[in-house]
C-alpha cells in the first residue's frame, strides 16, 4: 500500500495528495479510494489497479464516472438516485447497477440505492418498472 501511496504522489506532481493529502493516505492505507473527474486519467488508472489487484476494497465515485468505472465489483451503493439536480434515467442507473456481479468476475451482485420516502421512493419504483429508453 505504501507503493501505492509514492506512486499517487509521484503522478501529476501529487495532486491526489495535495488537497486532502492525509485523508487520501488514511483512506488508502485502510484499503478505501475516491475515484472522480478531478483526478488525472493516470491517478484513475493506478487506483484502478489497485482495486483490481485487491489493494482497495472500496472506492467511492461520483454518479458521473460510476457507470464508467469498468471494474467488478459484489456490491454497488447508490447514496442517491440523482445526477446533481437531475433524478437518475433508466439506462444510467441499469449502468451503475451493472457494475455488480459481473459475469465472468463474479456469481452474484447487489444493488443497494437509498431512496428517501414519499415523493422520491414512489418515482423511484416507477422508474424501476418502467421500459428503458430506446437508443437510436
Amino acid at each position: 500500500m505504501n507503493d501505492l501511496i509514492l506512486t499517487a504522489q509521484s503522478i501529476g506532481e501529487g495532486s491526489i495528495l495535495r488537497p486532502v493529502e492525509h485523508v487520501l493516505r488514511d483512506c488508502l492505507l485502510a484499503g478505501i479510494a475516491f475515484h472522480h473527474s478531478g483526478l488525472t486519467h493516470d491517478e484513475r488508472k493506478h487506483i484502478e489497479a489497485a482495486f483490481k489487484a485487491r489493494l482497495l476494497y472500496v472506492i467511492c465515485a461520483t454518479s458521473t464516472l460510476a457507470a464508467g468505472v469498468n471494474l467488478p465489483v459484489r456490491r454497488v451503493i447508490i447514496k442517491a438516485p440523482w445526477v446533481g439536480k437531475a433524478r437518475l434515467g433508466k439506462a444510467q442507473y441499469l449502468q451503475m447497477a451493472g457494475r455488480a456481479g459481473r459475469a465472468g468476475f463474479d456469481a452474484k451482485g447487489d444493488c443497494i440505492t437509498i431512496v428517501r420516502a414519499g415523493e422520491e421512493e414512489r418515482w423511484f419504483r416507477e422508474m424501476l418498472h418502467s421500459s428503458v429508453p430506446e437508443c437510436k
